[in-house]
């Protein structure tokens, strides 16, 4: 479900990123081989298992946009795909190389490991998509990062709506939040000040992202009291 949903917000944004400069307010599109698109993420790291599968969602997007629309007003999509090893040398490594090849937008699986050069891409000027938004610095004016963590963030938002629908109980619901160890474990924090306006206490616990056995934490959460459980989960 949430490759899903991350390959349907790449087609909405890659749209709206790209072709609004192509077609230029109802004028004929300048004369172009192929609009570049970027894609850096740990395809290596700690992360690996999971992101790998986002790229090949990405790739099916754009192989989609390709072959089936016929590209973006006729011009096809060329991705270049570059490993930034889960680490923040990797990650300015990644973008010097895309930067050399000149896409017209970026995708960045992580934020936090491009903070170190956020004001460089803020000269550069050009718009970096990212699946896992939570420094808020990389977003102050002049930065380009655009967020697409809204699977994380509305799907708990929304979830917190059904739970208030649904509890029977007295007092408030406890809903136990199983996110993972990474720093983009972190985004289920966005949707904290939405639960609290619905009268909604949330538990968070951490787990292990490659983790298989969930047995400890569960069992926290039970001692916890929790009357439900929402999980980031990949």
């Amino acid at each position: 479900m949430k490759r899903k949903l991350v390959s349907g917000i790449l087609l909405i944004l890659i749209l709206a990123l790209i072709a609004v400069p192509l077609a230029g307010c109802g004028e004929k599109a300048p004369e172009v081989a192929s609009v570049r698109v970027g894609v850096m993420g740990g395809m290596t790291g700690p992360a690996a298992a999971s992101v790998s599968h986002m790229f090949q969602e990405i790739e099916y997007v754009v192989d989609y946009i390709n072959e089936v629309d016929g590209g973006i007003d006729g011009v096809p999509i060329e991705l270049k795909i570059v490993d930034n090893k889960g680490t923040p040398e990797g990650a300015v490594l990644s973008y010097k190389e895309l930067s050399a090849w000149e896409p017209v937008l970026y995708i960045a699986v992580e934020d936090y490991y491009y903070l170190g050069i956020a004001q460089q891409i803020a000269e550069d000027q050009v718009p970096v998509l990212t699946m896992s938004a939570i420094v808020a610095q990389a977003y102050v004016p002049p930065g380009v990062f655009y967020a697409a963590s809204l699977p994380v963030s509305d799907g708990l938002a929304a979830f917190t709506d059904w739970v208030k629908m649904e509890y029977k109980g007295a007092g408030k619901p406890k809903i136990g939040v199983l996110y993972w160890d990474l720093p983009s474990g972190q985004q289920y924090q966005m949707a904290i000040p939405y639960a609290m306006q619905n009268g909604v206490d949330l538990v968070p616990v951490q787990y292990g992202m490659q983790s298989l056995d969930l047995k400890p934490q569960l069992i926290q959460l039970q001692e916890a009291g929790v009357d439900y459980i929402w999980m980031m989960a990949t």
